[in-house]
């Protein structure tokens, strides 16, 4: 018995291979023209500075030596010099004893410049002080004087005297007789009895008249034109006037006094 034999299935239809580059979609690019002029590029977008990265600072170059001077604030500060000895002192003394104030500072001042130490400053305030001290406490001591003159007293004429006694120069009365001629600024006189020896005698009191201070030019012209007139013949003649502290204190009388001779 034979079995017929079927026929071999249809084979696949084979497929193309594909190609290792593809051709791309739609036309092939044109080549370029070897005649026409290059096109330039687009320029690159300008970004604002304001939209710029920041944070970094600007590249500086350091020189290739060392400057010695920048290390400097880092070496720890020198000592200070020491101060001259008698700065200080000189300072002190200024407001005790002014004259010694002033020279110690002077001399002060002149040693600490020279040695190079400190103290000058100080020296020269010494100084300073001491002037104004001297100048200032004889203002504000005299009117002083005067007030305590007249609070105990002290600022009425003097009645007879039988001895030596010591008084302030506005006490003195017309007749009144002194131990020793004044000479400069006088404020206190020692006056004894006119039957003993004595070397001056007030001979005229001038009464000032007047509310303000009307200067000490004023007031000695006043008091010499006075003098001139009631001192007696060829004798000495000295004119004592009241200071502007005097004046604000009340006194304004001017005094005339004649110089006498010794024994008289």
């Amino acid at each position: 018995m034979s079995t017929p034999v079927p026929p071999p299935p249809d084979a696949e239809p084979q497929r193309e291979p594909t190609p290792l580059f593809a051709a791309p979609d739609g036309p092939p690019p044109a080549s370029p023209d070897p005649w026409s002029l290059p096109v330039p590029a687009a320029a690159p977008p300008v970004v604002p500075e304001s939209q710029r990265l920041v944070g970094y600072a600007t590249e500086q170059h350091l020189g290739g030596a060392w400057d010695p001077r920048a290390l400097s604030a880092l070496a720890p500060a020198a000592p200070l010099a020491p101060r001259d000895g008698l700065a200080v002192p000189a300072f002190v003394l200024a407001w005790l004893v002014a004259p010694v104030g002033v020279v110690l500072g002077v001399v002060a001042a002149v040693r600490a410049r020279r040695t190079g130490r400190r103290g000058v400053g100080l020296a020269a305030a010494a100084v300073v002080v001491g002037l104004a001290v001297s100048i200032v406490v004889p203002t504000l001591v005299a009117p002083s004087s005067e007030a305590w003159a007249r609070a105990v007293g002290a600022t009425g004429s003097l009645g007879e005297v039988r001895g030596a006694t010591d008084a302030y120069a506005r006490q003195l009365r017309e007749g009144s007789c002194l131990a020793d001629m004044p000479t400069g600024s006088t404020r206190r006189v020692t006056v004894v009895p006119c039957d003993s020896a004595h070397a001056a005698r007030v001979v005229a009191v001038v009464p000032l008249r007047g509310d303000s201070w009307p200067g000490e030019a004023e007031v000695l012209r006043s008091v010499t034109d006075r003098c001139r007139v009631t001192a007696p013949a060829g004798a000495d003649v000295v004119a004592l006037t009241p200071s502007a502290a005097g004046w604000r204190a009340g006194d304004r009388n001017g005094l005339c006094l004649a110089g006498t001779t010794p024994g008289a």
